[in-house]
């Protein structure tokens, strides 16, 4: 995002977060394909690794999100998918508080 651009270290966390979760989302694919295969047709060595790779990039994944919403929880609650995903029938104090936040950090950006 263009608001990341401007803070180099948020820029950078940005960036490692939204790797963490392709990586995470490419192994949930990956896994995907062989689980109703019959087991004798299954390769159980390489679903475990992949398993295992699933659970270390979800934990990263995680963890940069927590970070992410610790470090910058301003950006985090403007670019959060719950944000985004709300009906347009959303209740108007809600879209006005969130375009209250939005207008707030917009201009303490441009004040840095």
């Amino acid at each position: 995002m263009r608001l990341a651009a401007v803070n180099p270290v948020l820029a950078n966390l940005v960036r490692d977060a939204q790797e963490a979760q392709r990586t995470r989302d490419e192994l949930r694919i990956a896994v995907r394909p062989s689980l109703p295969s019959p087991t004798t047709e299954r390769d159980v060595q390489r679903e475990a690794k992949l398993a295992q790779m699933l659970i270390s990039a979800s934990a990263r994944a995680d963890e940069l999100a927590v970070r992410l919403q610790k470090d910058f929880p301003d950006y985090a609650r403007l670019t959060s998918r719950s944000r985004w995903s709300w009906p347009i029938c959303a209740p108007a104090a809600a879209r006005q508080a969130f375009l209250s936040s939005l207008l707030v950090f917009a201009a303490a950006m441009a004040c840095s």
